[in-house]
């Protein structure tokens, strides 16, 4: 998926969207024939569509037995299997599986050269079958430099940054005219050596040059071209894949064999990263970190030629407060301007903080009086430089541009960076017949997540909750009066307090297990005690595949200015409908960049209530009116609302690529 435009790339998946058993029964990953024979689920990728013939049949995916092969294994009985990611594909129940990424180690010297590198042939019965399918040319593998001669002290530390252990290396030299057709590696002296199941072990590439015309490398029937130097793809055993070189030059690669695949995500973590900073030399300066692959290769941002900084993390911004400019610097600035990117919602306030690290606000809200501490250290930062270089911030909070009046020297726009490099992702899509009515769901505690899911807790549907608070803790909100409502509306108030209690002592869960954590404050963090949830999880997407509608419970709610993630993503991508718990006017938000939502059959009007407390009684109303819809009604709602499901599936595909200030 590098440099691909706009909605090339959903458009494309749109067109491999089709439902298996309706429109192109041929077509499936082969691995999940079964399940779709049994009508439970039907999957395509955007990757790729493989005839199943073609794999079951050995004279198009020979295996191969590479003389040279050598690995090495403390291996227990088990297999491993990548998470999905945007860039790799998996199946429930066999051994095929890819994953792409990126290596961030420097190589000092192009040490693999000059190797001694030895030409290792293919055995007789694979060349007599290439051959035979018309193959001519005179060799099927490069050169090989392998494991039993002295390799480079950084092979180890990069198979460790790829997620394998226990590895054998081969330097490979790739020539001109060398063609490699499409195999799967049999690894079958590897199993007999060291017991071990063949679905344990890996081989992953990394690619030592950036792509040159002519070099092609091709997994499961997806083109891997365009590459850069520390690229890499990782496959399981069975998974196909071929190569070949019709440039002029050579082109090398790091072969690694290895078990116990877990596949790393990017290492994000809090900072400031910055691009096209020029240098005393006048060059560009760029560090971009976990997000550079994505940001400048499927995003607009690619193209920016503006000097701009990203803070991903929330609070002060101490290091750009500090950040020294020398007078050459300011005057190659690119339009005497720099622009600064907030990577996640705002630290809004009036006066102080009320939960840990964010502010949450009671109606009515003094909007003349709200504050943010990172636009705080950005006027620090744009004081010290008046009068030498204007600064822009773009911020996701919809409608921040109004805090503008209390920073004079900043403008401030919406331009959410981090949703541009979340919609670059690829959704499966598991369609089950739909036999719950809701989805839901939750990690870290707030008030507005522990109300839905009390309320939800009397509703058929697939939750995920792992914590505890007791309701006298609840009572201290900040922004909905609960013993109010025991007199306005006593059923409601009921059944809160209810699924209080469910909740509290019920595990709801999706992909993590049975430990809980307690909220003994409505003004503190609580996250559960253990990991983060994996929305890229196979059990994550899969819990999507018989429900009717997602609840997406927002990161923000008592704000008032819009903003969604990529949990909001999420049931787009999966072609559900869904009720947004989110701050006032994210909808409306949603709806600039051009996606439908759900007025025509459930009142919407919650959206642009400012009343944190109104707004979340309208969400229950719209829970009660999808909750009293038999099963029946809602599959058929469902296939009413497939054009609008479709339409938004396309609209994702643009974001990445819209360049608008909203």
């Amino acid at each position: 998926m590098r440099k691909r435009e706009s909605a090339t790339v959903w458009s494309s998946f749109k067109n491999h969207l089709d439902i298996i058993g309706e429109t192109q029964p041929h077509l499936s990953i082969e691995p999940v024939a079964n399940l779709i024979n049994k009508q439970e689920i039907a999957v395509h990728s955007l990757a790729t569509h493989t005839h199943v013939a073609d794999i079951q049949d050995p004279k198009f995916y020979p295996v191969v037995e590479a003389t040279t092969e050598i690995t090495l294994s403390n291996s227990k009985e088990e297999s491993h299997l990548p998470v999905l990611d945007n860039e790799s594909l998996f199946d429930k129940n066999s051994n095929l599986a890819w994953y792409r990424g990126h290596v961030n180690i420097l190589y000092k010297t192009n040490d693999w050269l000059n190797l001694p590198y030895v030409r290792q042939p293919v055995t007789s019965e694979d060349s007599n079958k290439w051959r035979g399918l018309g193959y001519n040319h005179q060799h099927f593998t490069g050169q090989m430099y392998d494991s039993t001669n002295p390799m480079p002290d950084w092979v180890n530390p990069l198979a460790e940054e790829i997620g394998l252990s226990s590895c054998g290396f081969v330097f490979y030299k790739m020539e001109t005219g060398v063609i490699m057709p499409t195999h799967v590696d049999h690894f079958s002296r590897y199993c007999e050596l060291f017991k071990v199941k063949r679905s344990q072990i890996w081989r992953a590439i990394v690619f030592l040059d950036d792509w040159k015309p002519g070099h092609y490398f091709e997994i499961n029937g997806e083109p891997i071209v365009n590459y850069i130097r520390g690229d890499y793809v990782v496959w399981s055993a069975d998974t196909p894949h071929a190569a070949s070189n019709i440039g002029v030059d050579a082109r090398y690669t790091l072969q690694i064999t290895g078990i116990n695949y877990k596949p790393k995500k990017p290492n994000h973590y809090h900072g400031l990263f910055w691009h096209n900073l020029p240098s005393q030399g006048n060059e560009q300066r760029s560090w971009l970190g976990f997000m550079q692959r994505r940001l400048l290769e499927c995003t607009y941002m690619g193209k920016n030629i503006k000097t701009f900084f990203i803070w991903t993390g929330t609070g002060r911004i101490k290091q750009l407060e500090e950040f020294e400019l020398t007078q050459q610097q300011i005057d190659n600035l690119p339009d005497n301007e720099i622009h600064i990117y907030l990577y996640e919602p705002m630290t809004c306030y009036i006066n102080e903080l009320n939960r840990g690290y964010y502010h949450e606000f009671s109606y009515p809200i003094e909007l003349d009086r709200i504050k943010s501490l990172e636009l705080d250290s950005i006027a620090v930062f744009a004081k010290r430089y008046a009068g030498k270089f204007g600064v822009k911030v773009y911020t996701g909070d919809k409608g921040a541009q109004i805090l503008s009046k209390n920073y004079s020297t900043l403008k401030i726009g919406c331009k959410d960076v981090f949703l541009r490099i979340e919609s670059v992702r690829t959704y499966p899509w598991w369609h089950r017949e739909i036999t719950k009515k809701f989805w839901c769901a939750n990690w870290r505690w707030t008030v507005h997540r522990h109300l839905i899911m009390a309320y939800l807790s009397a509703c058929d549907g697939t939750y995920s909750w792992h914590l505890q608070c007791k309701w006298p803790v609840l009572l201290g909100n900040g922004w909905i009066d609960l013993e109010a409502l025991r007199i306005s509306d006593k059923p409601r108030y009921k059944r809160l307090r209810q699924g209080t209690d469910a909740i509290n002592s019920q595990v709801y869960k999706i992909d993590h297990g049975n430990l809980y954590s307690k909220v003994e404050s409505t003004h503190t963090c609580v996250i559960p005690n253990q990991g983060a949830p994996d929305s890229d999880s196979r059990s994550f997407y899969e819990s999507y595949a018989d429900t009717f509608c997602a609840v997406i419970t927002e990161s923000r709610f008592a704000s008032p200015f819009g903003n969604f993630s990529e949990k909001t993503f999420a049931p787009i991508g999966m072609l559900k409908p869904f009720i947004l718990v989110a701050p006032y006017a994210t909808l409306q938000y949603l709806k600039e960049f051009g996606f439908r939502t759900w007025d025509q059959w459930w009142d919407e009007s919650y959206d642009l209530e400012a009343d944190p407390a109104k707004r979340l009684l309208k969400i229950f109303d719209i829970i009660d009116y999808i909750d009293s819809k038999s099963i029946e009604e809602l599959r058929e709602m469902y296939q009413q609302m497939r054009p609008i499901l479709e339409h938004n599936q396309k609209i994702l595909g643009t974001i990445a690529w819209n360049d608008d200030d909203m």
